[in-house]
């Protein structure tokens, strides 16, 4: 059990960066490249200088007790399940 718990942890942090990088495609895929981050049209537009930033300092998105939640209600409930069922 203690080492599905720990399996748990590790793919919840794997799936906070997946979720940084799912982001990242989506505003480029939004927006596809707007001017090539042109730095003049940013005042205009607020999301084209976060865009421009982003790459450079990325940051999460969700929180670890999210990625957490959401892994274990995804795939680690059956083993949780499985190991008190099985009396592990």
């Amino acid at each position: 059990m203690l080492l599905v718990a720990l399996l748990l942890y590790v793919e919840a942090r794997r799936y906070r960066f997946y979720d940084v990088y799912r982001q990242r495609i989506r505003q480029f895929e939004r927006h596809y490249f707007s001017r090539l981050f042109s730095e003049t049209q940013s005042e205009n537009e607020p999301w084209l200088g976060a865009l421009a930033v982003e790459p450079r300092h990325p940051t999460f998105h969700i929180g670890i007790g999210t990625a957490l939640r959401r892994r274990l209600k995804r795939n680690y409930i059956f083993m949780f399940a499985y190991c008190c069922s099985a009396g592990c």
